[in-house]
């Protein structure tokens, strides 16, 4: 067989045997090549902000936050949040001033089983809504995750009044899961609270860096997020150990 000469060119897939799935290249007992952990089928909704660098700088305004599920919900913005480039473990974030969100489509509605997971960097002041839909106060219809800085670090898994609150500081991810009976909280990979709880979200839209309520945008996030994940389901504990891989080789938290 010839030698293959790759000429310092970046390879985007590798074929052996007809299969492109390789997880590892191994040359002379060196690894050469290493796909990673991913995350699992099928996202409703995936906001990565790395993704973003093929077509922005760092310190262009994301108008337009492109959902990479192949699902065109795509998240638009109200103000000028911007593109920080290579913050995170080499990822890129999204910089929120705490006046400006993005606002994608109405991701479910209803007892609809449901997973939201976010990635955040840094929260600078108050207490802000990472990503999710809620509604009108007061009744079962909050699905979101919400930062807090007020001298605590807090992140706050909330769905309706179920949350898990511990001292934690940025970065750090958060999850939380619906089966359609049961709310489940987890951040960097503990289980927190759960509950059972027969939810009720509005069609509000789906916000990223606000919670909306009422008509009425409050909660406005002041920090930087890295990712923004949903799926139509309540990931399992073998999706669940996928996800929390993937955000800790790629994020390195």
């Amino acid at each position: 067989m010839a030698p293959i000469d790759i000429n310092n060119q970046e390879i985007s897939s590798i074929t052996l045997n007809g299969s492109t799935e390789i997880d590892t290249v191994t040359v002379n007992g060196q690894e050469v090549f290493s796909a990673g952990p991913d995350i699992p089928a099928s996202p409703t909704l995936r906001l990565k902000a790395e993704s973003l660098t093929d077509s922005l700088n760092n310190g262009d305004t994301v108008s337009t936050w492109d959902d990479i599920s192949g699902n065109s919900n795509d998240a638009t913005a109200n103000g000028t949040p911007q593109l920080q480039t290579n913050v995170l473990n080499g990822n890129a974030v999204v910089d929120y001033n705490g006046s400006e969100y993005h606002i994608a489509p109405n991701l479910y509605s209803g007892g609809e089983s449901r997973t939201l997971a976010v990635v955040l960097n840094s929260e600078r002041s108050g207490y802000g809504a990472t990503a999710g839909q809620a509604g009108n106060n007061g009744t079962n219809n909050w699905f979101l995750i919400r930062a807090t800085s007020d001298n605590t670090n807090d992140v706050n898994v909330f769905a309706n009044d179920v949350d898990f609150n511990i001292v934690k500081s940025p970065p750090y991810y958060a999850m939380v899961t619906y089966d359609g009976s049961t709310v489940r909280t987890f951040k960097d990979g503990q289980e927190g609270n759960s509950s059972s709880l027969n939810l009720s979200t509005n069609n509000t839209g789906f916000y990223i860096a606000a919670r909306e309520r009422s008509g009425d945008n409050d909660s406005l996030l002041d920090g930087q997020i890295a990712e923004v994940l949903v799926y139509p389901r309540a990931l399992n504990s073998s999706e669940r150990a996928s996800l929390i891989d993937y955000f800790q080789n790629e994020y390195g938290i």
